[in-house]
């Protein structure tokens, strides 16, 4: 009976110790580095993560980073996510607004930060001289 009890354990393990696909990454600010160019992740205002479908994680210093390595995983993304440039919380990508100004001072240079209204994006962009555009917008328009 223990050699059943045990089995079935084993063929249950993986279930439990994969990714929760639908929650936000959890970030270690400071020591994990960046999925794309290796830099330490430092500022959340301008974090982002790609959640693949076979539930890995791959995390980005600046939402240019991200842009860049997309193409790559394409086929495999479950789920973008963005951090909010003016509050502590992750954003779906596809929900996000996004801002991009040579006033902004991402980690990479891309000028991107994400927000979570059109409000907070049309503010940002007019104190920072810039242009308000949505995720896909964002993707097309990447370097």
């Amino acid at each position: 009976m223990r050699y059943w009890q045990f089995a079935i354990g084993l063929l249950l393990l993986p279930i439990g110790c994969k990714a929760d696909l639908e929650a936000p990454p959890k970030v270690q600010w400071g020591e994990e580095p960046c999925a794309h160019c290796r830099m330490l992740i430092s500022d959340p205002r301008f974090a982002a993560a790609l959640t693949l479908q076979n539930g890995e994680i791959r995390k980005y210093d600046d939402v240019g980073c991200l842009l860049k390595d997309y193409a790559t995983h394409k086929a495999q993304v479950h789920r973008v996510w963005v951090r909010c440039y003016d509050s502590d919380k992750w954003l779906d990508a596809q929900q996000a607004w996004f801002v991009r100004s040579k006033g902004l001072h991402s980690p990479m240079a891309s000028g991107i930060a994400a927000v979570q209204s059109k409000d907070a994006a049309e503010r940002l962009a007019n104190a920072v001289k810039g242009t308000v555009s949505r995720f896909d917008a964002v993707l097309n328009e990447r370097d």
